[in-house]
C-alpha cells in the first residue's frame, strides 16, 4: 500500500525535472521592522508584480464575480475601515504596501480582501475554487520524514513571492504570497 501511495503521488519523480517544465523563479523578500516598514519594502520591491495582480483581480472581480468596480471599491472601503479598527498592524502593513508601490489603498484592500468579496459573490453565482493539500507520514516516505505539500491553483497568471519576515518579538515566518497581499498564504513559522 505504501508503494502505491508513493507511485500515485509521483514521489520518485520529484528527484527528476521533466524536460518540458521551465524553472520557476520567485523573488524572496526579507522583511523586518514595523508593519508599515515591512509593507513599504514589499510595495517597493514588488511594485510591477502588484500592479499586474491588481489589474488581473480587478478584471476578475468584474468578469467572474460580476462585481462592478464602483461597488467593489465601496465594499472594499467598508472592509478597510473595519480592518483599521480591528487589526491596526495589518492595516499599517497594507498602508505601507500602498505607499511603496504607489497603488491605491482601497484597490489594495480589495486585493487583500478578495476572498471575503468573492465568496459572497459565490453565494450569488457559481465559481470554481480550490487548492489541494496533502501529507505523507514517515511510514510511507523513502526518507522517513513527514512530507507536507499544497498546490496553489487559484488563478493562472497571478504573480507571487516568498516572504521571510522577522517580527520584533522574534517570530519568523517563511511563506508564499501573492504580490500585494499582506502576510503569507501558505507557509511556516518559528513558533
Amino acid at each position: 500500500r505504501a508503494l502505491g501511495l508513493r507511485q500515485a503521488a509521483g514521489l520518485d519523480q520529484l528527484r527528476k525535472s521533466p524536460p518540458s517544465l521551465e524553472p520557476m523563479s520567485l523573488p524572496v523578500l526579507h522583511l523586518s521592522g514595523t508593519p508599515y516598514q515591512q509593507g513599504l519594502r514589499h510595495g517597493q520591491v514588488l511594485q510591477e508584480r502588484i500592479e499586474h495582480n491588481l489589474a488581473l483581480y480587478l478584471e476578475r472581480f468584474q468578469r467572474e464575480g460580476r462585481l462592478a468596480r464602483p461597488e467593489l471599491l465601496r465594499r472594499a472601503a467598508r472592509y478597510l475601515a473595519a480592518l483599521q479598527g480591528q487589526s491596526a498592524e495589518y492595516f499599517e502593513n497594507l498602508r505601507g504596501v500602498a505607499q511603496g508601490s504607489g497603488c491605491d489603498l482601497v484597490q489594495l484592500a480589495a486585493l487583500n480582501l478578495r476572498y471575503e468579496l468573492l465568496y459572497y459573490q459565490f453565494t450569488q453565482i457559481a465559481l470554481a475554487d480550490g487548492c489541494t493539500a496533502l501529507a505523507l507520514t514517515p511510514e510511507v516516505t523513502a526518507n522517513k520524514h513527514l512530507l507536507l505539500a499544497q498546490n496553489w491553483d487559484w488563478i493562472p497568471g497571478v504573480q507571487g513571492a516568498l516572504l521571510h519576515t522577522c517580527e520584533p518579538g522574534g517570530l519568523e515566518t517563511l511563506s508564499f504570497s501573492e504580490a500585494g497581499i499582506v502576510g503569507g498564504k501558505i507557509g511556516l513559522n518559528s513558533a
